[in-house]
């Protein structure tokens, strides 16, 4: 997708938005992929958008003016969800993954999500004694994701994740059923420095 097409869905949009997001792999002492799980945040009653309670998000969230950059929104972001010593192992070991440009079937709402990916060891976490203060934490296997519907349409942003480490992957093939929103990838570079450079 260009740079004008991607403009030109912004503009069109209600209101618009930047987001930063992380894909967070927990793999064990063998770091086989296969045996990895994902650490995800299910969203439950309360949340703004009432069509996605039940479903699970990549970690993070919208950014503030405050924040200068996508890694800042981030940080802040995962501070006000999970544990400061979590919080520390993940942001150590995010590396870019992608920009999606992520935007509803109505027009109503676009925002572009910076996703990060941090694949940290299990040996460095205590995953069963993780929580969450927003929504509920949720600890899956590439499998369990198969069954399960994603906000935002992140289930698209995952599996780009598992294509880059695995190869071709359909596990979580349009995973959400009817979709409500639709991310695209846009760059591989997720480390904006700016945000206003966003395009």
């Amino acid at each position: 997708m260009d740079a004008e097409t991607v403009t030109s869905a912004l503009r069109a949009a209600s209101k618009v938005g930047s987001a930063a997001v992380v894909i967070i792999e927990v793999c064990d002492a063998s770091d086989d992929p296969s045996s990895s799980t994902f650490v995800f945040q299910r969203k439950t009653a309360g949340y703004p958008a009432a069509h996605f309670v039940g479903s699970l998000c990549l970690f993070g969230g919208n950014a503030e003016k405050e924040d200068a950059t996508a890694r800042a929104t981030l940080e802040r972001e995962l501070a006000e969800e999970l544990p400061d010593a979590f919080v520390s192992v993940v942001m150590a070991n995010a590396r870019a993954h992608g920009r999606y440009l992520v935007a509803d079937a109505k027009g109503a709402y676009a925002f572009i999500a910076c996703a990060f990916a941090a694949r940290i060891r299990a040996t460095n976490v205590d995953v069963d004694a993780l929580v969450t203060d927003e929504g509920e934490l949720a600890v899956l296997s590439v499998s369990q994701c198969g069954c399960e519907s994603f906000a935002w349409s992140y289930d698209r942003v995952f599996r780009d994740y598992l294509v880059l480490r695995d190869g071709p992957h359909d596990v979580v093939e349009d995973a959400q059923g009817e979709r409500r929103d639709e991310a695209v990838k846009i760059s591989d570079d997720a480390d904006v420095g700016e945000w206003a450079v966003l395009v």
